[in-house]
């Protein structure tokens, strides 16, 4: 299930940060030069400090961009573990579940993929994915693959494990007021394949809204909530 591009694409992640810094640093400065007054005999826009901190600072941002996003790697390392780990007898009786991929947005420009289990008892998200870049359009596709294995949808605990590992997640049912699906692309995502968008509102007042990859209806995905986890769903997003 490792990617072995995947350092490439957090590089490609992470210089997209240093350069959307880079010339922010700029703009802003030029920005600032031409709302402020110059003061006499100084001059009032410096290029050569402007370039020089807008390249320390872009270079910056894109060590601690990378750095952050393989560590975040790392630590879903013990995945693996779990993803070799044996059915239990007692999960072998039990229904296969059923998913799908989603991305989900965070900071504006980053992102991160989820594998989405959907059980009765409520959502199991498991966080296979950290940040991409849109270039890399068949990552995802292990993960549908293991969507598809029967053997391993019928594996509860091993999926139980996935959804508890860090940034993986648990809505009960009791927890979720409704969801809403928009088949409308989502701007973005250049040449990512997706469908649209599904969104699980809270009774908390809080809502998570993932990007459907490959080709899978968001509509199927809505009646699969409905039917399976017994929520309510709104006409749209």
């Amino acid at each position: 299930m490792r990617d072995r591009s995947a350092p490439i694409d957090n590089a490609k992640n992470a210089a997209r940060i240093g350069t959307i810094v880079f010339f922010g640093v700029i703009g802003f400065s030029v920005l600032r030069a031409l709302l402020s007054p110059a003061e006499p005999g100084k001059s009032q826009f410096d290029w050569n400090v402007t370039l020089r901190f807008a390249v320390v600072s872009g270079v910056v941002s894109f060590l601690a961009i990378f750095a952050w996003i393989q560590a975040t790697a790392a630590r879903a390392m013990p995945a693996v573990d779990i993803l070799t780990e044996g059915i239990s007898a007692s999960d072998r009786s039990k229904p296969a579940m059923w998913g799908f991929v989603a991305m989900e947005y965070y900071w504006l420009v980053m992102n991160r993929t989820y594998v989405i289990f959907i059980a009765p008892e409520g959502l199991y998200g498991w966080l296979a994915h950290g940040p991409v870049a849109a270039s890399n359009q068949t990552y995802f596709e292990p993960y549908q693959r293991m969507l598809q294995d029967e053997r391993f949808m019928r594996n509860h605990t091993a999926i139980q494990k996935l959804s508890g590992l860090p940034g993986g997640f648990f809505f009960d049912r009791s927890e979720i007021a409704s969801i809403a699906d928009d088949d409308r692309k989502r701007w973005g995502m250049g040449g990512l394949p997706h469908t649209g968008n599904i969104r699980v509102n809270l009774n908390s007042g809080m809502s998570r809204e993932f990007i459907v990859l490959g080709s899978i209806n968001t509509g199927r995905i809505r009646h699969k909530l409905m039917s399976i986890v017994g929520v309510q769903a709104l006409s749209d997003l």
